[in-house]
């Protein structure tokens, strides 16, 4: 990925194109930040933003302090992060950009959310599901119905949790993504935990396709969560072994 990034930057810088060169540095911006390295993905994006305000490229803009709003965010520096989901904001709604609204209100509702706002987090991440369906993204609607159906388990309102998760888990099967098909049935077992503590068969169940998922998706992250969550549930029923 990073030698394709690396090619592109080079091509558009070749041809002057300031479009291209934006793009690829946020490209380059993302695959540190997957790297985890923060300070070279800083500096990537933070060039994005000053070429795309010297050329007047407002949606630019818009799209690199998101990428900034998720670079402190996943850091875990949620102040800054917020501070970086004002200027696509703005630029949205003058522009009447739906796409930059829809992540905008995306990031409002996780920010609520963490801030314990469950009713002000499902009302932005509605407003956000329904402009990515009417985009018809998939893959975005599919990530807002997972955001929705936990925020609603974080909640209590587990049936509306469930609801709203068997709708993201149907439409990560169709678009054949295994990761996000995984954190869909580990968090439907998590809410089955929660409706119904005394039924161990029915959450582990959940549980082992989530572990089953994760294992062909090559999720790590997943696997350990998918993993922790079995043991917890056969500690639970005297199962020790297990």
């Amino acid at each position: 990925a990073e030698q394709h990034a690396d090619s592109a930057l080079s091509l558009a810088k070749d041809s002057n194109y300031s479009a291209g060169v934006i793009r690829a540095l946020r490209a380059k911006g993302h695959i540190h930040s997957v790297r985890g390295q923060f300070e070279a993905s800083y500096k990537c994006i933070q060039e994005t933003i000053a070429l795309s305000e010297k050329h007047g490229e407002e949606i630019e803009v818009a799209k690199s302090h998101l990428s900034m709003f998720n670079l402190f965010f996943v850091q875990g520096k949620y102040r800054e992060a917020a501070e970086y989901n004002k200027k696509p904001a703005e630029i949205g709604e003058k522009l009447s950009d739906a796409r930059i609204l829809a992540d905008v209100y995306g990031n409002e509702g996780i920010l609520s959310g963490m801030n314990g706002q469950h009713v002000a987090s499902v009302e932005n991440f509605l407003k956000s599901l329904e402009m990515f369906r009417t985009l018809g993204d998939e893959v975005k609607m599919a990530i807002t119905l997972s955001r929705i159906g936990h925020t609603f388990e974080l909640a209590g309102s587990y049936e509306k949790s469930l609801d709203y998760l068997f709708q993201a888990l149907e439409m990560n099967k169709r678009l054949d993504n295994a990761s996000a098909t995984g954190w869909c049935l580990l968090n439907i077992g998590v809410a089955y935990s929660r409706l119904y503590p005394d039924s161990a068969e029915l959450k582990l169940d959940y549980y082992q396709q989530g572990l089953d998922m994760a294992e062909q998706a090559g999720d790590f992250r997943l696997t350990l969560a998918c993993l922790d969550k079995i043991g917890g549930a056969h500690s639970l029923i005297g199962d020790f072994k297990k």
